[in-house]
């Protein structure tokens, strides 16, 4: 699998907000705003509930932060209901299935927001999908994923090193046509100043059927490293 990492932490660059939206008082997207290469995202994102259509004439300000991480007072039945009302969670049980297992009980990290989007063949260079031949239909995501122990939110050089090692084992994963980018951001998470990373997971193929199929792929690889590192509180 292709994987990389980058940092784009700063003033004038989109951070991960949580809560975000409705819930922040805000009524704003500032978390995942924008996407690699600057195209601006859909209306739909992980983290949000699908209280009302996702139309282009609807207005950001129903768009909102959910908690869909598993605690002891909110269990994983409660946290794979509230999966379910994510309209993109609904059209990709793939998407479902990475979501619950990362605000699972034992994961290091939640999520805050996500959106889904297919890919024009101009937007696709098969050097960085090892995928020559085969890139005529493109199929992508973004997961934002914050860590939830503070000490790791707070540090930068922490985040870094985890992205380090991440990407190394995704690069060890034998799977053609798919990419993965991990980017550090700038947070604010329950008013404190930290960082998260938003994931971006891509997949492409021949028909789309194939991208989809290289994307899901790439996504459930994805999660299964990410789930693989156990919170901190249960490595012992």
């Amino acid at each position: 699998m292709e994987a990389d990492w980058s940092v784009e932490a700063g003033d004038e660059l989109p951070g991960i907000v949580v809560p975000w939206g409705d819930e922040a008082g805000r009524g704003d997207v500032r978390s995942g705003d924008v996407r690699a290469g600057g195209a601006a995202p859909g209306l739909a994102h992980a983290g949000e509930e699908d209280d009302a259509p996702t139309q282009a004439s609807d207005t950001l300000a129903t768009l909102h932060f959910v908690d869909l991480a598993e605690t002891g007072s909110n269990p994983l039945a409660s946290s794979s209901a509230r999966v379910e009302q994510i309209a993109e969670a609904r059209d990709h049980p793939v998407l479902a299935s990475a979501l619950t297992r990362l605000n699972a009980a034992g994961s290091r990290v939640f999520t805050s927001k996500c959106d889904v989007w297919e890919l024009a063949s101009e937007e696709i260079d098969p050097s960085e999908f090892d995928a020559a031949g085969v890139s005529d239909f493109g199929m992508a995501c973004y997961v934002d994923v914050v860590f939830r122990d503070a000490v790791e939110v707070a540090s930068f050089a922490w985040q870094e090193g985890w992205m380090r090692r991440t990407v190394e084992r995704l690069r060890a994963i034998r799977l053609r046509c798919a990419a993965v980018e991990l980017v550090l951001r700038g947070a604010e998470i329950h008013g404190c100043a930290g960082f998260a990373v938003s994931v971006y997971v891509s997949g492409c193929g021949a028909s789309r059927a194939g991208s989809q199929a290289a994307w899901a792929a790439a996504l459930e690889a994805v999660a299964g490293v990410i789930c693989s590192e156990q919170r901190k509180d249960q490595e012992l």
